[in-house]
């Protein structure tokens, strides 16, 4: 609910994305750091969508109608989902 106004059950784990490729090496004043990606499939429960101080906009998508801008690390998740993976872990 934190970042989308959504509460939302759980369905499973889809992946665990760690590698420290170049899009989840993130740069800041105070040195790099490495993000680490754990992506869940949820089903909304109750809520408003609403975006937060860390978001512009929010919003669903079809799969076929996703912006342009996603970051890469974004698109490397979101094109396994397509092809069906889950389970993911490196």
């Amino acid at each position: 609910m934190e970042e989308t106004g959504l509460s939302i059950r759980v369905v499973r784990l889809l992946g665990v994305y760690s590698i420290p490729t170049p899009a989840r090496l993130i740069s800041y004043p105070e040195g790099l750091t490495h993000s680490i990606d754990i992506v869940l499939e949820g089903l909304p429960l109750d809520g408003v969508l609403t975006h937060s101080e860390e978001s512009e906009a929010v919003g669903f998508f079809e799969p076929t109608a996703l912006p342009d801008a996603l970051h890469p690390a974004t698109r490397e998740v979101l094109d396994d989902v397509a092809r069906g993976v889950s389970g993911h872990v490196d």
